[in-house]
């Protein structure tokens, strides 16, 4: 069930069974809005993580420790600020924006089908746990109540949400306009649709693409 109103979506229900009665009805509230915006959690926030804490390092601060009020403060604000910067562009608050977070790594669907699927990244967290991961969690917690909506469904990663959300909104409101914001370079598939827009968190600059087919088909090959 989707409650848009209350900040928080669920979409397995509506993925697993195939239930297009229920994706159209979870959906409805996002029909009456001409512009989306949608958030690639995993390329947003580990970017604002990343260049957060290089900034941190490179003016004399020692390294942040747990929940070192300084860093999260500065971590908090320039995640805001950056977000401001592409409400701009976009002319949709920050609270109208959509979150879309990938489900754990052991659970993603394509694992089910081969077992290598990210096995590196997955045995590289077991060894040696990412300083970034608890910063990663607490931009997640943080943007939770500022959005208009989270989705995270149990299985999926952020672009198979986000490829289900494109699909639904352009057939269903051509007229809208759907802003992406990723620097995963795999959106740029996204661009076959005309009403959609991709942005790079990293300095907010379009990405363009002449032909997203071949892009993608080269990718594959």
């Amino acid at each position: 069930i989707v409650l848009l109103q209350h900040r928080q979506v669920d979409l397995a229900i509506c993925i697993s069974l195939h239930n297009y009665d229920k994706i159209d009805t979870c959906f409805r509230l996002l029909m009456s809005i001409m512009t989306h915006v949608i958030i690639d959690s995993s390329s947003f926030i580990f970017y604002r993580v990343t260049a957060t804490m290089s900034w941190w390092h490179k003016s004399g601060h020692s390294e942040p420790i747990g929940k070192e009020n300084a860093f999260i403060g500065h971590l908090e604000s320039q995640c805001l600020k950056s977000l401001e910067k592409f409400s701009k562009i976009t002319s949709v608050p920050i609270g109208d924006m959509i979150l879309a977070r990938d489900c754990h790594i052991e659970e993603i669907w394509r694992r089910r089908y081969c077992k290598l699927y990210k096995s590196d990244r997955l045995e590289a967290g077991k060894q040696c746990p990412s300083i970034y991961g608890q910063y990663i969690r607490h931009l997640n917690d943080f943007l939770h109540d500022r959005v208009r909506a989270v989705l995270r469904v149990p299985g999926a990663e952020a672009d198979d949400i986000v490829g289900v959300l494109l699909h639904y909104l352009s057939s269903t409101a051509p007229d809208s306009v759907i802003y992406i914001a990723s620097g995963d370079s795999d959106f740029v598939q996204a661009l076959l649709l005309p009403n959609v827009r991709l942005y790079n968190p990293k300095g907010w600059e379009e990405v363009k693409c002449s032909d997203p087919a071949g892009a993608v088909a080269a990718k594959i090959v």
